[in-house]
């Protein structure tokens, strides 16, 4: 464990600590000296001028990164994993490549040559059997192969696993540590958030956040408003890496209200209610005993009422897709919910979930057109699919402009992998990440994956991470990791020693 790691609690920090989730061990107060802050900090400060396309701070950020290699593992893993999955803070613009392929062949490769432990084979051998169900799925389509690994690749990432305990190979691992860190990457992106949304109103310390019109903010040409006091929508892939934060910070540590003033408000620009009502729902779980349940639903749900009014009476926002929107999106998505109950046909139904079933409906017809529904249509490429009859003209786009599509793109995650590999390419996905989940369970802290899992599937609902994204699985992997390496004993036997 590194110095820095190791800052003892202030008398007051102690007299506040309570018991853990397992009541053998204290709930500490958050609480962290400059030392930890300082290279997390100046590296998503680098990465974020990289993300401007400036240029010579790759240097930066690259030197960072063996720094970290060499004096705290800890930080370097969620740096490489920031790095690797972009999210937000850069793209193929800056990079002109897919940082996600440079991560996939890292894993291959590791699992070619990383003595594995035996819980490590086995999931080696359930994700050839998942790669290889894929690839013959993928055989069914009249799409061609190579066209197909373009979006089937994204899927591999589960792959990641292995690079966060080859980092950790011979060290000891301290899952408390890794729990602060998260905290503290949380709690500076979700400070980033703020000042962009805010402050900058534009993208500048997550620089390439979606922005409507394919707009791309760089260093010489910002999209920016500064001190306009418009707030700006930041799209929520930065604060992905609050997964990781979420069981700590309901199991480990008690949070002060400064720093859950930053993360809730980071969560709240992003306007993004499938992300939010995520994070909250698997906090909630976490933290909320069964006999106490009633009462905090109670709770819960006159805030959820007293923000749908307050969200009522704030100036509409105009979108691209639909209709008005509320400001915060929370009276639009629950009225979204009460008025499909009013559906008559399916352009009612196509309103739904902000425009998400538009994209769903004519593709699951699609689907049912070719006789597909077991195997889908395969992993078809939005830009590279040229097949007549998978493009279709989406009646239900009010945006006459962008109805001719490919048809895949769904918003909806599960919806997506029906269109994709059908229902056998579903099934075989839902029973791989639930054996995944079974090869840990026994494992103390395994409820950490469940709740990285389950913060996935619900994000993904809304199109947000989910299981068959880099950005999404990259997470699910650290947990992963982190839980293998915290049980070093009972995964690698006798051969490891303290």
């Amino acid at each position: 464990m590194t110095s820095a790691a190791t800052t003892a609690l202030t008398g007051d920090d102690r007299r506040h600590t309570r018991r853990g989730d397992s009541g053998s061990s204290p709930k500490e107060v958050f609480a962290a000296g400059w030392p930890e802050w300082r290279m997390p900090l100046l590296f998503m400060l680098c990465l974020a001028a990289f993300g401007l396309s400036f240029y010579p701070a790759l240097i930066a950020v690259i030197i960072i990164l063996f720094n970290r290699w060499r004096h705290d593992k800890y930080d370097f893993i969620f740096m490489l994993t920031i790095f690797f999955g972009e999210y937000g803070f850069t793209s193929k613009t800056q990079t002109f490549i897919f940082m996600s392929d440079i991560a996939l062949a890292l894993s291959a490769l590791l699992w070619i040559f990383y003595r594995r432990p035996p819980l490590l084979s086995k999931m080696l051998v359930l994700f050839c059997v998942y790669i290889g169900g894929l690839v013959f799925i993928a055989t069914r389509s009249i799409e061609s192969m190579s066209i197909q690994l373009l979006t089937m690749r994204m899927y591999f990432a589960i792959l990641y696993i292995i690079v966060p305990v080859a980092v950790f190979s011979g060290i000891k691992f301290d899952i408390r540590v890794f729990f602060r860190k998260a905290i503290i990457f949380t709690i500076i992106i979700a400070a980033f958030y703020i000042a962009d949304s805010l402050i900058i109103s534009g993208n500048f310390f997550v620089p390439n956040t979606f922005i409507y019109g394919n707009v791309v903010s760089r260093f010489y040409d910002l999209y920016w408003q500064p001190l306009s006091f418009s707030p700006f929508r930041k799209y929520p892939p930065g604060l992905y890496i609050a997964m990781l934060a979420i069981y700590p910070a309901a199991k480990y540590y008690t949070l002060r209200w400064w720093q859950w003033l930053i993360i809730c408000g980071g969560l709240l620009v992003t306007f993004t209610f499938s992300v939010i009502i995520a994070y909250v729902v698997v906090y909630m779980f976490l933290v909320v005993k069964p006999a106490k349940i009633l009462k905090y639903s109670a709770i819960v749900a006159f805030a959820c009422v007293s923000v749908y009014f307050i969200d009522g009476m704030l100036p509409v926002a105009k979108e691209d897709t639909f209709d008005n929107v509320s400001r915060l999106r929370i009276k639009s998505s629950v009225d979204q919910i009460l008025e499909l109950r009013k559906a008559v046909d399916d352009e009612d139904i196509a309103r739904f979930a902000s425009g998400r079933m538009a994209q769903a409906i004519p593709k699951f017809e699609l689907v049912a057109h070719e006789g597909r529904q077991a195997f889908g249509l395969g992993f078809l490429h939005r830009e590279k699919t040229k097949i007549n009859r998978y493009i279709i003209t989406n009646e239900y786009y009010t945006d006459i402009s962008q109805n001719i599509e490919v048809a895949t793109g769904i918003e909806i995650v599960p919806a997506q992998i029906y269109v994709t590999i059908g229902y056998v390419g579903l099934a075989l996905h839902v029973i791989v990440f639930v054996l995944l989940y079974l090869m840990v369970r026994k494992l103390r802290g395994s409820v950490y994956v469940l709740s990285v899992l389950c913060a996935n599937v619900i994000t993904g609902l809304g199109g947000f991470a989910g299981l068959i994204t880099p950005t999404g699985l990259y997470l699910v992997s650290l947990s992963i990791a982190a839980v293998l390496l915290s049980n070093r004993k009972e995964v690698w036997g006798r051969a490891w020693r303290e």
